[in-house]
């Protein structure tokens, strides 16, 4: 179940996010990675976007986050903190 509870995004379109990046990184990351990935996603962005555009922000942040993990680098605090709706820094 969904820890992070929001009206907006549903637990179906959470699992869709989830399916898509699945297929779309065929095996370079586990299955639970890739949950974590967007659960953190969605805490970041949880009443960071406009409602209509939380489900897009959440597949396109997690999707770069994997993307820096999958090519091997660290992903750099300054870029991190730059993520759409970071808490970690000025995003």
């Amino acid at each position: 179940m969904l820890e992070v509870h929001n009206h907006l995004v549903t637990e179906f379109s959470y699992a869709d996010v989830v399916e898509r990046l699945f297929r779309e990184f065929n095996g370079r990351h586990p299955l639970p990675m890739i949950v974590d990935v967007v659960r953190a996603c969605l805490t970041d962005l949880e009443g960071q976007v406009p409602p209509g555009a939380l489900a897009e922000l959440l597949e396109r942040s997690a999707r770069q986050r994997l993307t820096f993990t999958w090519c091997g680098q660290e992903v750099p605090a300054v870029v991190r903190d730059t993520w759409p709706g970071s808490k970690h820094g000025a995003g």
